[in-house]
């Protein structure tokens, strides 16, 4: 399988828990996963790439964090997420992940478990989620919850890193790749869980 799985992390307890469910998830399954910033899960079944500043995570490390999963990806599929999100096992396995194509950035469609749509495909109009079905447009933004691209695609498209967290850096990413002619949308058959954010 030609895809990495990179999670960015915060100093959290509760991601660790998190983390080590999705790993046990995938175990022996042919797909890299890669976890940036800080964690205490022992056994690790992945590749780690410790980041964070003077023991603390730093929220407007994010995009730098971010950037730097994406780097260390092997696979030319890299899907980029927060800790609290993940693939559902059948959609890593079934999912034919070569239709997405180099000018693709594709965004899941994200449940929690009470099956209420999370915060990936969003709109700015009300900072909430956006039906998955319907296109971008200039109302749209990707969130950071969760990005898929070509590797080659994100590494010419960075992150940017002169903006923190909750300043607007998901909006002006979606802006950046939409002005270079990035085909932006959600595959509603990209089905992934989300833990807690709605």
């Amino acid at each position: 399988m030609n895809v990495s799985l990179i999670w960015i992390t915060r100093v959290s307890e509760l991601e660790d828990e998190f983390l080590q469910e999705y790993i046990n998830t995938f175990d022996g399954i042919d797909v890299e996963k890669i976890i940036v910033g800080h964690t205490n899960i022992a056994d690790k079944q992945f590749k780690y790439i410790p980041f964070y500043e003077r023991g603390i995570d730093a929220l407007g490390l994010i995009c730098h964090k971010k950037n730097i999963g994406v780097l260390a990806a092997t696979n030319d599929i890299c899907v980029v997420m927060h800790a609290d999100i993940t693939p559902t096992k059948e959609t890593l396995l079934n999912y034919n992940w070569s239709n997405i194509k180099s000018n693709d950035i594709v965004c899941p469609t994200a449940v929690n478990k009470q099956g209420d749509i999370g915060h990936t495909w969003c709109t700015r109009t009300s900072w909430s989620s956006k039906s998955p079905h319907e296109p971008y447009d200039t109302s749209t933004y990707i969130s950071g919850a969760c990005l898929i691209g070509h590797k080659k695609t994100l590494l010419e498209n960075t992150w940017n890193q002169n903006l923190i967290h909750s300043e607007g850096e998901d909006v002006e990413m979606s802006d950046r790749l939409h002005s270079k002619g990035m085909n932006i949308y959600c595959d509603p058959s990209l089905l992934f869980n989300i833990k807690f954010r709605q």
